[in-house]
């Protein structure tokens, strides 16, 4: 094995092709929506609306909810919070980054990003008359919902961020970042393994761990230029020169092994002031998108709209 290797032994060159996914996409529960970018680009978005769920909401209080999926995850993770509102009445739209999920066939960098969730918070907002937004954010994809409220906080009503990743206890290592700034350079086509190395990490639910080990979806290994974009992006909202003047409800699991609660609470205090409200959640794993975590959140957010 080379010198090179023996260092960098997380390096692994970038397939041409995507991994082998299931065709039909229509057919795990939400449907598919096409968001044209150019003429030869386009978003595509996993929607839960009155279409997959029944209606017991009245007309004024339908909200739409727009889901920023983490490093490793999809849209489909959250499917259980995304059911369950849309089953209140409310559409739940879930816009999987460039190059993961169902987007997984687009390339982009940080400004794409930030860029597509505004798209998409206009998009939806002008379907709904205008009428609330509350836009998600999971671990890695609070990014991109802080770098869009930064930029146009008027489309949102409200943040929700569910383990937040701004401060992390696992994180790639100094000669991963080392290759991360050498492959932005360079334009190397590589990927780099996710510093998770553990799935209970993720979560202790064995149905969401079996579900997680043998999702064919699943970024296990993310392009360089995903960490280098979203650590630029991190160093943006933190130089921010003004405070968000939007409300912000950011949810944490108490024993956390990824993200660095209390380090992550100030910053975000940095951010909102006064427009924060932080809800650690007893017992809850990483991910609060599955099982006991998945109930939590979901009471969370039905409190905070009441």
């Amino acid at each position: 094995m080379s010198l090179f290797k023996m260092t960098y032994p997380m390096l692994l060159e970038e397939k041409s092709t995507p991994p082998s996914v299931a065709q039909d996409d229509e057919a795990v529960g939400p449907r598919i929506e096409r968001f044209p970018l150019t003429r030869r680009q386009e978003l595509a978005l996993r929607v839960w609306d009155s279409a997959t769920g029944p209606r017991d909401t009245s007309s004024s209080d339908r909200k739409t909810f727009v889901f920023l999926n983490g490093l490793e995850s999809h849209s489909l993770w959250a499917s259980t919070l995304a059911q369950a509102l849309s089953e209140r009445g409310h559409r739940f739209v879930g816009l999987d980054r460039r190059g993961s999920g169902v987007n997984r066939g687009l390339s982009g960098g940080a400004k794409d990003w930030v860029n597509d969730v505004i798209r998409v918070c206009q998009r939806e907002r002008r379907r709904n008359g205008h009428k609330g937004l509350d836009l998600i954010g999971q671990c890695f994809g609070a990014r991109s919902a802080l770098g869009a409220a930064l930029r146009h906080p008027e489309l949102i009503e409200r943040l929700i961020l569910l383990s937040p990743g701004l401060a992390m206890h696992v994180d790639v290592s100094l000669p991963e970042k080392i290759l991360v700034a050498v492959g932005k350079a360079f334009r190397l086509p590589l990927r780099l393994r996710s510093p998770i190395s553990d799935d209970r990490f993720l979560t202790r639910d064995p149905q969401a761990l079996d579900f997680i080990a043998h999702d064919p979806l699943r970024l296990r290994r993310a392009p360089l230029g995903d960490f280098y974009a979203g650590h630029m992006l991190l160093r943006s909202i933190l130089r921010r020169s003004r405070s968000l003047p939007i409300p912000c409800a950011a949810l944490f699991a108490e024993d956390d092994r990824i993200v660095n609660v209390p380090k992550t609470i100030e910053l975000l205090r940095s951010l909102f002031h006064d427009h924060l409200t932080v809800r650690v959640l007893a017992g809850a794993d990483h991910l609060l998108l599955f099982g006991r975590s998945s109930e939590q959140t979901l009471d969370v957010i039905l409190k905070e709209m009441d």
